[in-house]
């Protein structure tokens, strides 16, 4: 996927995964209200889509801060993850922080998906999709973000949604309902044709492996290994590499690849369900 307009996206999409991947638990607590779904907006035949709780309130983010200050020995983890975060910024060269421009519109969660590949462009397609609570100040994020960024765009309506689309490396975003969208611009424009259409959200999740996955999750992962080995052949690696992932897809067998993590007062966990049928969860105290 393009990068130079998600630069300010996807720090502040992944940090959480990245932390919670860090350690491993488990929780009991009851299912917490996530808000909007971005599964909503991702194609139901994408290949890969990752989901995050940017934002965990109640008993999650309770949970979560009091197992992330033991592994990061802080009594405010929301304030070091989000220095993390201006500094993802800062070494961008971009002037953008959390609490000025971030904090005003973040929902509760956010996905990325793939769902093809440009093989002229080297690069994959897909989209960022991030809950916003205020439309307004989310696309001033946007409009800053770009002022800041190199790339000219141009104003393009698609189905409805206002889009702002760089020409130079095709990539688009803009504000659909609850949903902030960048991406490559087949991608933003597939999501907005998801909404309305076939999603993931709407597939059985007996399909996706979603029902392995426990409903409160800080982060969940998605990937169908055929349809990402179709995305890798289009790549252009070398052709003894491309032999060695075909054959390890090959002994996957069908069927979805699903990981997670929870978390409770006192650990993180980690969990992950194989096409073969094969579960795999790992705890170990925060």
């Amino acid at each position: 996927m393009r990068t130079k307009i998600l630069r300010p996206i996807v720090p502040v999409l992944l940090l959480a995964v990245a932390v919670t991947l860090a350690a491993c638990g488990g929780s009991d607590s009851a299912p917490p209200d996530l808000g909007p779904d971005p599964a909503t907006m991702v194609p139901a035949d994408a290949p890969f889509y990752m989901e995050a709780v940017l934002r965990p309130e109640g008993d999650m983010g309770d949970d979560l801060n009091a197992a992330l200050s033991k592994l990061l020995v802080t009594d405010d983890v929301p304030g070091k993850v989000h220095d993390a975060i201006d500094e993802a910024f800062a070494a961008e060269d971009e002037d953008i922080s959390y609490d000025a421009d971030i904090a005003p519109w973040l929902g509760i969660r956010g996905g990325i998906y793939f769902n093809g590949y440009d093989a002229k462009a080297n690069e994959a397609e897909g989209a960022a999709i991030v809950a916003v609570t205020d439309a307004g100040a989310a696309q001033s994020f946007l409009d800053k973000a770009a002022e800041q960024g190199s790339a000219k765009t141009a104003a393009r309506d698609y189905k409805g949604v206002q889009l702002q689309v760089a020409a130079a490396d095709d990539t688009a975003y803009g504000i659909d309902g609850d949903f902030l969208l960048a991406g490559s611009t087949q991608g933003v424009e597939d999501a907005i044709d998801a909404a309305s259409g076939e999603n993931l959200a709407g597939v059985d999740d007996s399909t996706t492996g979603f029902d392995q996955v426990p409903d409160d999750s800080i982060f969940s992962l998605y990937a169908d290994p055929q349809r990402v080995l179709d995305l890798i052949r289009g790549a252009g690696i070398p052709a003894s590499e491309l032999k060695q992932i075909e054959e390890q897809v090959a002994k996957m067998g069908d069927g979805p690849l699903d990981a997670w993590g929870t978390a409770t007062d006192t650990s993180l966990s980690v969990g992950a369900s194989a096409p073969a049928q094969h579960q795999l969860v790992g705890d170990r105290a925060g």
